[in-house]
């Protein structure tokens, strides 16, 4: 399941890793961000945020959510 998951994603020029996540934790991960469950944590919450509540897999109403680093 997880090669399905994450077909393609290989591809992508300049990424450091991927997180394929769901409310159940860590589906598929390599890279940087390889069973980085810190943050697929923070990765849910932000998609909770922005849906206004807990986040319940049904289509979001946003279609993309970005976020940045700090290094401060």
């Amino acid at each position: 399941m997880a090669s399905a998951l994450t077909q393609g994603l290989e591809r992508i020029p300049d990424q450091l890793g991927y997180l394929v996540i769901s409310e159940d934790g860590v589906l598929a991960s390599a890279g940087e961000l390889e069973n980085d469950e810190q943050a697929a944590g923070l990765i849910m919450q932000m998609v909770q945020t922005a849906c206004g509540s807990p986040y319940d897999g049904t289509e979001p109403p946003f279609k993309r959510l970005s976020g940045t680093e700090s290094l401060s």
